[in-house]
């Protein structure tokens, strides 16, 4: 059907009206006409470019806010591929012109482009911002159009990263920007038409060009009108909208042209949902969704006076499968080991049921949220079943796979009643379980938050006694030859003399520093004390004199302490057969 304009319905209302108007009254119609329409189309345009842009910002912080919390873990593990690959993720987005990530310094660390080309790159940030950022707040940032959003990546309260996003809304820009000249030019055909309808009907009747402007103006403003509602109601993130509006002219293609547009945005809002709420690698619950569901359930128990219980997995050395086989192979083992455990968990849980919440919170971190009143023998049964599963052998692309997982539980309300306190527990008892041998797992208690605030301590205090020559001494325990009574050797026993505590019995540190990041020093501290006694024997009378020590088995597996020891034999003039 051939499209009748604007100005074809004006021009024949206008000669219709000639017959019976009056000049005067037609003049003051079609002016009081012009006015209320130029109004109405201009608030019209100030509020869709308005609700468009606030739109915009809404979806640019949301992102930032969520992709922030989400690399908490991966940022801390520096796991760059990982990083990479979620930055790459939002960067594909329309509405995103670049995502980087920062260090501490506002140095470019990692960025969602493959070319890496602006690496090391230092980003201007205002001392304003970068205060802002480290008290957790979001910045966001407008300039010549552009919009900038940063967020920081804390561990507790250590600022790992800062997280940049810049948008520029070049659709909705276009978009608004088509709109308002297709209006203005609209606008001003009508007032070209009315102009040339005021001196044509001059001699028309009064009443019949009253009736008649008011007609016409009453057909050209209800349609914007409508608009005006659409508009707002997108806003307010509605994005629903009918198009009521069915006229073959240029109001009905303006109208469409809304409407598409708000079909548009209303499938990235579901895509970029979607994203701040799963993990794209596995599907399941990221940790904003988690949190939030673990906040939801707290509130839930509370009101009906339940409980609720929340296992901490953690895929024990799965570090080895990314160094074997990379990240791509590890990151379909991750698919594979997030299938088992909602397996494991689902199987669980009836048709109606409170039904749990699986989320993947971090490299190869797991959380499963249990609803409702469960004994201790379900969560048992439910817990078992998670390590007998993940337990199997796991075959990733023809090579095979042993893995095994451990689990810490913590239980609302007793070992918490936030969903911080809860996770803190279920982290505490998942360590413990590690501790135990792995492959197992431990109900939260008190005493475990005890025990791991004197570890820490033992920790600090003994790292800084590494450096004091004063508390850490090594003493020799003989080597006999029982058939001669020779003494041939000794081993090197480490004893520590603290300050304020005296002599603490290696029983109460040496577990402690065994399993921690200090024991490379520690054994390194060792090995360099003995070589300087050593020096101080007159090995040329005792040539087959030789020290022992004993060494953490955490060495035995990182790459630089064989080149360490290599170092401290090359600089001593002991012979390494001593």
């Amino acid at each position: 059907m051939k499209k009748s304009s604007i100005k074809t319905k004006i021009l024949l209302s206008i000669l219709g009206t000639t017959f019976i108007a009056s000049c005067f009254l037609s003049l003051v119609l079609i002016l009081m006409a012009r006015m209320d329409f130029k109004l109405i189309a201009e608030h019209y345009l100030l509020g869709l470019e308005q609700s468009g842009i606030a739109y915009f910002d809404n979806t640019i912080t949301s992102t930032v806010d969520s992709l922030a919390n989400s690399l908490v873990n991966p940022v801390y593990y520096d796991d760059f591929d990982f990083i990479r690959k979620q930055l790459a993720i939002i960067e594909d987005q329309p509405i995103v012109d670049s995502v980087v990530l920062l260090d501490p310094e506002a140095s470019i660390r990692q960025e969602g482009s493959r070319t890496f080309a602006r690496l090391g790159t230092e980003v201007d940030i205002s001392l304003e911002d970068m205060e802002s950022l480290r008290q957790g707040n979001l910045v966001m940032n407008v300039s010549d159009g552009q919009r900038t959003a940063m967020k920081g990546i804390f561990l507790g309260d250590e600022l790992l990263g800062i997280l940049s996003m810049t948008s520029q809304p070049y659709a909705m820009s276009a978009i608004i920007q088509d709109i308002y000249q297709e209006v203005q030019d609209e606008t001003q055909k009508i007032i070209t038409v009315y102009a040339l309808g005021a001196a044509a009907i001059i001699l028309a009747l009064m009443v019949f060009a009253a009736i008649a402007a008011w007609l016409t103006a009453e057909r050209l403003v209800r349609p914007i009108s409508l608009l005006k509602k659409q508009a707002e109601h997108m806003g307010s993130g509605n994005l629903h909208v009918d198009n009521r509006i069915e006229r073959e002219d240029e109001l009905g293609d303006l109208a469409k042209s809304i409407y598409t547009m708000a079909a548009d945005l209303e499938l990235q809002n579901r895509s970029v949902k979607y994203l701040a709420f799963h993990d794209p690698l596995t599907g399941i619950a990221n940790r904003s969704s988690f949190q939030m569901d673990l906040e939801d359930q707290i509130v839930r128990a509370a009101e009906q006076g339940d409980f609720c219980a929340l296992l901490f997995i953690d895929v024990d050395d799965f570090k080895s499968i990314n160094d074997a086989a990379g990240h791509d192979h590890g990151d379909r083992a991750l698919k594979l080991i997030a299938d088992r455990i909602s397996e494991a968990v689902n199987e669980s849980f009836e048709p109606g049921e409170l039904q749990p919440s699986i989320a993947r919170i971090g490299g190869d971190e797991f959380t499963v949220l249990v609803p409702g009143n469960r004994s201790e023998a379900q969560l048992r049964h439910i817990v078992e079943r998670i390590l007998e599963i993940l337990s199997r052998p796991l075959m990733v692309e023809g090579d095979l796979h042993q893995v095994s997982g451990s689990i810490g539980i913590s239980l609302y309300p007793r070992d918490g009643d936030t969903a911080s306190s809860l996770l803190n527990a279920a982290d505490r008892a998942m360590y413990h379980s590690k501790f135990a041998g792995k492959g197992t797992y431990r109900f939260y208690d008190a005493s475990m938050t005890s025990e791991d605030q004197s570890s820490h301590r033992i920790k600090t205090e003994f790292k800084a006694a590494l450096s004091n020559p004063n508390e850490l001494e090594l003493l020799y325990q003989p080597i006999v030859n029982i058939k001669t009574g020779e003494i041939y050797g000794g081993e090197a026993l480490m004893r520590w003399h603290h300050p304020k505590l005296g002599t603490i019995e290696p029983g109460q540190f040496i577990s402690v520093v065994e399993h921690n990041e200090i024991a490379l020093a520690a054994d390194l501290w060792v090995i360099e004390s003995t070589l300087d006694f050593l020096e101080t024997i007159n090995l040329s009378q005792h040539p087959n004199f030789v020290v022992s020590a004993n060494i953490s088995a955490s060495n035995l597996v990182r790459e630089q302490f064989p080149e360490a020891v290599s170092r401290l034999l090359e600089q001593s003039p002991v012979n390494p057969k001593h």
